[in-house]
This record gives structure tokens, sequence and C-alpha cells, in this order.
């Protein structure tokens, strides 16, 4: 007799849940013109999202979640990481799973899309007063047919100059920062892109996207979501 094919349903209405979190406050917030020029993107055959910063060594793996920000008048003042540890040999590790914005009002968190595995980390936080501007992720490159991780790490820095260490996996190299969001405009928002949950070789998060708003009468109006060009 054949199986009833509803777990899967439920399975992957479950998955859909945590990849894919409802609308964002994007309309409520305005953007920075900092990505006109997004060398990052365009080196992935992307179109730039204005407003966004980019760094150059995401992988292509998974969806990239909705775009979540920080309430009006907010901005990132800090991040942690969900992070899953190494699940010895023959597992599947998943590296890097989610990445959440502390804002600097000190009640609110954002996140995009977020994997299924690992624990929250402890947030690390600018000096009071500072803001994120820019970041590079910790990326480990596909290694064929063996377990692939994608992120396994995160560093972003402060307005002041201070370099926030994500408390990830020593996994893989180091890329470029990202551009910096400029002495008018600081991040606000988060986009990740996740490879879904499947029975061989899970990816975890496997790209970032920062995006960054004014704070003194800068930027593109109100957009319902970061315009590309």
């Amino acid at each position: 007799m054949a199986l009833s094919p509803r777990p899967w349903v439920a399975l992957v209405a479950l998955v859909a849940l945590v990849a894919l979190p409802g609308p964002s406050v994007a309309s409520k917030r305005q953007l920075c013109r900092v990505s006109r020029g997004d060398r990052a993107a365009l080196a992935r055959g992307e179109p730039p999202e204005l407003g966004a910063v980019t760094v150059t060594n995401g992988e292509p793996w998974g969806q990239w979640g909705f775009p979540q920000f920080c309430p009006p008048g907010a901005f990132a003042s800090g991040f942690r990481l969900k992070v899953q540890p190494h699940q010895g040999f023959f597992r599947d590790d998943t590296g890097l799973n989610g990445v959440q914005l502390i804002c600097d009002n000190s009640t609110d968190t954002v996140t995009s899309s977020v994997g299924l595995y690992g624990s929250w980390e402890s947030p690390v936080l600018c000096p009071q007063g500072e803001f994120l501007t820019s970041f590079r992720l910790r990326v480990e490159p596909s290694v064929g047919i063996r377990d692939d991780t994608a992120a396994t790490d995160m560093e972003a820095t402060c307005a002041g100059g201070l370099v926030l260490q994500g408390k990830g996996l020593p996994w893989g190299e180091w890329g470029a920062w990202s551009r910096s969001c400029g002495s008018s405009c600081r991040i606000c928002g988060i986009r990740t892109r996740v490879d879904p949950h499947h029975f061989f070789d899970t990816k975890g998060l496997t790209d970032l996207r920062l995006y960054c708003c004014p704070h003194g009468g800068y930027g593109w109006g109100q957009p319902g979501t970061p315009r590309t060009p």
C-alpha cells in the first residue's frame, strides 16, 4: 500500500515557514544610494539592489528570503549567529544557519531566512552610539561530492572602526569586505540566502545582503521592496 503524502506536505510547509518570514517593514524605510555600482552583485551576474551592501564570495545554493528591517528610526548596532557545531565524520554539517541583526532601540531584532539547524550564539555589539557599516563572510568553497557547508562565520565593522567577530566555525576563507554604508547611512536591514533542508548535503546559509538607511534626510524615498535598476 502506498504511503500517504501528507507527512511530506507537512514537512515542506514547516520548511517554508522557517525559510520565508512574512512581509518586512521595508515600506517604512528609506534606502541609501550605496549600491548603484555594486561590483559584488555584478560579478555574480545579478543586478545590484539599490541600498544593499554585498560580498563576492557568497554561494548560489538555496533561495533568497524576504528583506527584513529594523523599525523606522532604528539601526543595527550588533548581530548574532545561528551556528551548527561540527557533527563528526559521515554526518552532514551545515555551518552558519542564520544571522540576526540587533536593532539599537534595544527591543527589536530582525532576521531573514533561517536554516533549521544549530543554535543562536550570544550577540556581539558595537560601542554605545555606534552602528554597523560593513561586513564580510567566511565561506567554505564547494568540495564536490563531499560535505559542503558554504558560509561558516561573519564579521562586521562599527562606525568607529571596531571589528565585531562572529562566533562561527573556522572552516573556509574570509572574503573581501563589503562596501561601507558611508558616513550618512547605517545598516538597517538584512536578507539571507539559505539552502533548505534536503536528505543529502544541506548547506545552511549561503549568502547575505545588508541594507543601508539614511539618518539625515538622504535616500531613495519609500520603496515597497529594495529596488533594482
